[in-house]
């Protein structure tokens, strides 16, 4: 986990910066534990959204993928995911945020190879808009 809740744009942007890409992902276990801590959030009456940065493979299958999605759908959770680095997450990146979206609150954004920058591409999204 990078950061907690936070309303700083200069905590998220900071945090951007210092990810670094090698290891593997637990890009499950990580929403998860988002979610988890959403739910015990101290202003209940904000919405619960999740951003989440994928830049390293996933290994779960879309059937999993898909279960994730409904499970935050369920629960009320819209979820943006930002991938980066690797172009074959992005079938199982976008079933999930497909089975998640309720009326247009989970979106999907693919960084592609060789960007440089990360911020000028969201900048530009439905995510940060």
């Amino acid at each position: 986990m990078r950061l907690t809740q936070t309303n700083d744009d200069g905590e998220v942007m900071d945090a951007i910066h210092r990810i670094q890409i090698n290891g593997f992902s637990q890009f499950f276990s990580a929403v998860k534990v988002a979610q988890l801590s959403l739910k015990h959030r101290k202003n209940k009456t904000q919405r619960m959204r999740i951003i989440a940065f994928c830049g390293h493979p996933i290994e779960e299958s879309a059937e999993e993928c898909e279960d994730l999605g409904k499970r935050l759908k369920r629960n009320n959770v819209a979820l943006d995911i930002i991938n980066f680095s690797h172009p074959e997450n992005i079938p199982k990146l976008e079933a999930i945020v497909k089975t998640c979206n309720n009326s247009g609150n989970s979106h999907f954004q693919d960084v592609p190879v060789g960007v440089a920058m990360i911020t000028d591409i969201l900048f530009s999204s439905p995510i940060l808009m």
